[in-house]
């Protein structure tokens, strides 16, 4: 009733119905009765004139009996009128009702990048998504009608999620749960890693792990950094420099102390290459780099950059297609 005031007045109407079908009548004045039957439908006089004796008892009881024939009749008939008007406000309230209450089929869509390429998502709800390199998220065609706002990431992703105090956003990856309302955060979990790293720039995040929902590992705000590992340890810490793990998303590449092997990782994803060191240098892959690039930038730029940086050197082999870092 509430809903909608047509199914207010569908229900008066039952109502009145019912009421009037659940009349008793506990005495009836069966000559009255069929004296007011006859003269309805215009039958003789003969068919209720006074006999007497047994005659008279005979005509009586069948009086009452073709009354209360008449009687059960009523309530078949007031019986039917009420079952047909229950359909009939069913099938003229009941589809749009239903419609409103079914749970609809979320419809889903599945975005992918591959190396070398990076696309930018505007949903519905106004939230925003920058897709990095060599990743995939699943997402609904629209957050109508639904209790949360839900995602599925494998790789890296930039959120601006809009505020919205009724409805949760929430990022799902094979290994966290991050759930916020509104805020804007990085998160990073490529399958081949076997970690999680999500850092907050603005609002707070709660990550929990996906078989312990009711459990949060931990709440970040601006600024702090999580890192998730395979066996489940977060440990969170506060970063001093955002750029180093959001400036992708402005088109640059922030290296701070970062180590070389993780650092070929996003060049291999940025620029759709393959890097190699060479193995006869194990403490190569470990030496720290500090260093800044722009997207513009072509990809021998920026090894031969890297390469003077770390006092090493680089070379391309055109049969496989594979730069290599090596020492003297």
């Amino acid at each position: 009733m509430e809903s909608d005031p047509k199914h207010e007045e569908c229900l008066l109407f039952l109502k009145q119905i019912w009421d009037h079908s659940g009349e008793e009548k506990h005495s009836w004045d069966v000559d009255a009765a069929w004296k007011r039957f006859s003269r309805e439908y215009d039958l003789s006089p003969d068919e209720f004139v006074p006999v007497r004796g047994l005659e008279r008892q005979r005509r009586g009881t069948n009086q009452r009996r073709n009354l209360r024939m008449w009687q059960g009749g009523l309530v078949v008939a007031v019986s039917f009128i009420l079952i047909f008007t229950t359909i009939f406000f069913l099938s003229e309230y009941g589809p749009e009702e239903e419609q409103i209450h079914r749970p609809e089929e979320v419809v889903y869509r599945e975005i992918e990048t591959g190396y070398g390429q990076r696309t930018h998502l505007n949903l519905d709800d106004g939230s925003r998504i920058v897709l990095n390199a060599g990743s995939r998220i699943r997402l609904p065609e629209s957050f109508d009608n639904q209790d949360r706002r839900e995602v599925y990431l494998s790789g890296e992703a930039w959120f601006d999620v809009a505020p919205d105090t009724l409805r949760s956003f929430v990022v799902y990856t094979e290994q966290s749960v991050i759930t916020v309302l509104g805020t804007k955060f990085q998160v990073q979990s490529y399958p081949a890693e076997d970690q999680v790293q999500v850092v907050v720039s603005e609002g707070s995040v709660a990550l929990k792990e996906p078989d312990k929902p009711d459990e949060t590992a931990a709440i970040l705000t601006r600024s702090q950094l999580a890192i998730i590992s395979a066996d489940g340890i977060t440990t969170v810490e506060t970063v001093g420099d955002l750029s180093v793990y959001l400036g992708w998303t402005e088109g640059k590449f922030v290296f701070d102390r970062s180590v070389l092997k993780d650092a070929i990782k996003r060049l291999e994803r940025w620029y759709d290459v393959k890097i190699r060191i060479d193995p006869s240098s194990p403490d190569l892959p470990e030496k720290k780099l500090t260093a800044s690039f722009e997207d513009h930038q072509p990809v021998r730029e920026v090894l031969e950059t890297i390469a003077l940086k770390l006092d090493i050197h680089f070379v391309y082999d055109e049969q496989q297609s594979v730069y290599s870092f090596f020492r003297d």
